[in-house]
This record gives structure tokens, sequence and C-alpha cells, in this order.
């Protein structure tokens, strides 16, 4: 009997993940991988007794855990940069405050590279990965959407999806939606633009972004849709400003 009922679980768990992988093109060893990442200390939230710990081995836990790392799965900590800013206006000792102000700038050079950045989330490399499906039935049924030509509803819809590559990745990409195949619609339709703008913005709000590599990818396609200019690395705030100035002045402009 116990043999049985095993079996009969095991049928459902194999038709369950069928499933996924047929409606929802769930990439089982991508899915593994954050699984494992998961029970393991990284990118976590510290203790508050760890988190006012301003020694050089949680300074350098810190960096590391803001750094990006697309095959490694390394998001970049959000929380962890801004723990290292707000040490740095409040540092225990002069030593301490260089090790700080060094972390910051080594964050800071690497995010300051953009184009480094793209060329590693942009390109469809490996089609078992978090490329973005184009839009049929079954999922992926006809191949994944380039970095050009796209369907850019497709796309903007991706900005809100689970795995922070591909937020990421849309975030990019829709860089270059003057080459969309439903450019002009978007063009016409003021409320598909508008949600557009919108959901790079809120990849900008902490409140709902913790990958620093997806707020960057935002922050520079935000900049280069809109015209936005400015020399910080993480100007987020920024760009959040110039939006709620500039919305109704952004959203008159065409692809």
């Amino acid at each position: 009997m116990t043999l049985l009922i095993s079996r009969i679980i095991l049928t459902l768990v194999i038709v369950y993940v069928t499933y996924l992988i047929w409606t929802s093109n769930v990439d089982l060893v991508l899915w593994s991988k954050n699984a494992i990442r998961g029970w393991l200390p990284i990118n976590k939230e510290f203790p508050e007794s760890v988190k006012t710990e301003q020694s050089p081995e949680m300074i350098k836990t810190l960096r590391d855990n803001a750094m990006w790392s697309v095959e490694g799965f390394q998001q970049g900590d959000r929380r962890s940069y801004l723990t290292l800013l707000s040490w740095a206006s409040n540092p225990k000792d002069t030593v301490t405050k260089n090790l700080i102000i060094s972390a910051i700038e080594e964050i800071k050079d690497v995010y300051g590279q953009t184009d480094v950045m793209r060329q590693h989330i942009e390109p469809v490399r490996n089609p078992h990965r978090w490329w973005i499906c184009k839009e049929s039935i079954p999922s992926c049924h006809d191949g994944f959407e380039e970095p050009t030509g796209y369907k850019a509803q497709n796309i903007i819809n991706h900005l809100a999806r689970k795995l922070w590559q591909e937020r990421g990745r849309a975030a990019s990409i829709l860089r270059n939606i003057k080459t969309a195949s439903d450019k002009d619609r978007i063009n016409e339709d003021a409320t598909i633009k508008e949600q557009l703008f919108d959901k790079l913005i809120e990849r900008l709000n902490l409140e709902k972004e913790n990958s620093l590599f997806v707020a960057k990818m935002a922050f520079e396609t935000y900049k280069d849709l809109t015209g936005f200019s400015s020399d910080g690395v993480f100007d987020f705030a920024g760009a959040i400003k110039d939006w709620e100035t500039r919305k109704e002045k952004i959203l008159r402009m065409n692809f």
C-alpha cells in the first residue's frame, strides 16, 4: 500500500513538472540553482548586530553581495550597497572609512561598465535559460525575443517577472524599442507608453526592486529613451524625480 501511494505521488509530481515546463517555460536547472542559492548564506539579510559591525570582513561581504554575475546567478544586492553608503557617513574610524569608501568605489566601477552588463544579459546564447519567449501557444514554440525587432508589449510585461535575469534583460533591451514590431501602436497609445515608463521607474524603487543589476539596466534605458542626463552611476532618485516632473512631455515623445 505504501509503495502504491509513493508511486501515485511521484506520478503527480512528474505530471505537474511537465505542466510547468509546457505552459510556463520553467527551466528546472535554473530553478534548482536558485533554490540552492536560497539555502546558502548569499545575499541574505543580516541580523542588526552584524549589520552594525563595521569589520573588514563584513565590508568585504557587503561589497561582494552588491556585485553582479549573470552566470553566477548573483543579482547584486541593493541593500548591501546601501548599508555601505550609510556606514560611510558614520564610520567608526579613519581606517574603516577608507575601506568602506574603497568598497563603494569598486561597486561603482563595476556597474559603471554598462556595455559589459548588456553584453552579458542581452544576447540569446542558451534558449534554456531565462530568455524571453515570443508570444505563442505553447509557450516558446516560436522561439525567443531578440535584442531588437521584438514585440515591445511582451517585453514590457516581463519587467515584472519573478526571475531577476528576465527583468534585467527586459529593462536592457527596451532601449531598442524604436525597432519593435509594435512601435507604432505604442506611439499611438499613451496608456501603453505610460505603462512602459511606470514599470521602468518601478524597477528603480527600492521597495519594488532589490536587484542592483535590474535597477541599473532600467535606469540606463530610462536615460536612453527620455534624454535624462546624470553622471551618477546609481542616480535612481534623480530619474524618479525627472519622471514625476517631465511625465507629460515624455509621453508626447515618439519612439
